[in-house]
């Protein structure tokens, strides 16, 4: 039990020491993560469309 009682407190204590990001930063980051998600998602989408175009035309 004491085993326990000392990771938790270590675990909060190391948690307090943490600089979490603020609103702002969270939001910029997550809009730049979709943004880069949905761009690579069409482009690889287009590439597809363009390699069994590619396919079809040749074989």
């Amino acid at each position: 039990m004491k085993a326990k009682k000392g990771f938790l407190h270590s675990t909060f204590a190391e948690l307090k020491k943490v600089k979490w990001p603020s609103t702002k930063e969270v939001t910029k980051n997550t809009l730049s993560t979709i943004v880069f998600c949905v761009f690579f998602g069409v482009f690889f989408y287009l590439v597809d469309i363009a390699f069994a175009w590619l396919v079809g035309v040749l074989g």
